[in-house]
C-alpha cells in the first residue's frame, strides 16, 4: 500500500470524486477558490465506489489518506451514490461530506443519488450540504466552519466565511415583500 501511494503528500482533505466525468462539478463550485483563499490544501481523487471498493484498492487509499492525517473527506458521486457511504463506513471518525452530482435529464436518477447520501444508516455519518457546485461551494464552506473549531489558525477560517456570507447575502439579497411574476 505504501508503495502505491508514497509519492502523495499528506492533505488536510480529501476529494473523491466517483469518475473524471465529475470535473465540471468542482470546477463550476467555489471549492478551489475557497480553499486557495484559507489555504486548506487538498487532493483530488477518481475512484469508484462500485470498481474500486470490491478490488480493496478504495478501503486501502482511505487506510492510507487517514495515517496520513487527513480528517475531512468529500465525496462526490451520481446515480447510486454510495461512494460518500463507503468513505464513512471505512473512516468512522472522520469527517464525510457527500455531494449528489445533478441529473438535469433524469429526475428519479438525480433523487435516487441525493436519497442515497441522506439516508445513510445510522453510524455512517454523512453530511450533505446541497448537490451541485452549489453544494460543493456550501460543503467547502462547512469544512471551513470545522476547520475554525480549535486549530492552529481558526480566525483565517471563520473570517473567510463571514465574508463569503456576507457577499453572497449582497448578491442576492433577501425580499420580504416579493410578488411573484411570469418571465
Amino acid at each position: 500500500m505504501d508503495g502505491l501511494y508514497a509519492a502523495l503528500d499528506p492533505v488536510e482533505v480529501v476529494v473523491i470524486e466517483g469518475s473524471e466525468s465529475d470535473d465540471w462539478l468542482i470546477l463550476d463550485s467555489k471549492l478551489p477558490e475557497i480553499f486557495a483563499e484559507v489555504g486548506i490544501n487538498y487532493r483530488v481523487t477518481v475512484a469508484s465506489a462500485h470498481r474500486h471498493a470490491c478490488q480493496g484498492l478504495l478501503p486501502d487509499y482511505l487506510k492510507f489518506c487517514w495515517e496520513s492525517g487527513t480528517r475531512e473527506y468529500v465525496g462526490i458521486a451520481g446515480m447510486a451514490a454510495v461512494l460518500p457511504g463507503i468513505i464513512a463506513a471505512n473512516l468512522s471518525e472522520a469527517i464525510v461530506y457527500g455531494v449528489p452530482v445533478p441529473n438535469e435529464k433524469d429526475f428519479l436518477r438525480d433523487l435516487a443519488a441525493l436519497l442515497a447520501i441522506i439516508e445513510s444508516p445510522p453510524g455512517t455519518v454523512v453530511r450533505c450540504c446541497g448537490r451541485g457546485p452549489e453544494g460543493l461551494t456550501n460543503t467547502a464552506l462547512a469544512i471551513c466552519q470545522d476547520f475554525s473549531i480549535p486549530r492552529s489558525n481558526p480566525k483565517i477560517y471563520a473570517q473567510t466565511l463571514a465574508e463569503y456570507r456576507q457577499t453572497a447575502a449582497k448578491k442576492k439579497p433577501m425580499i420580504p415583500n416579493h410578488t411573484p411574476q411570469r418571465k
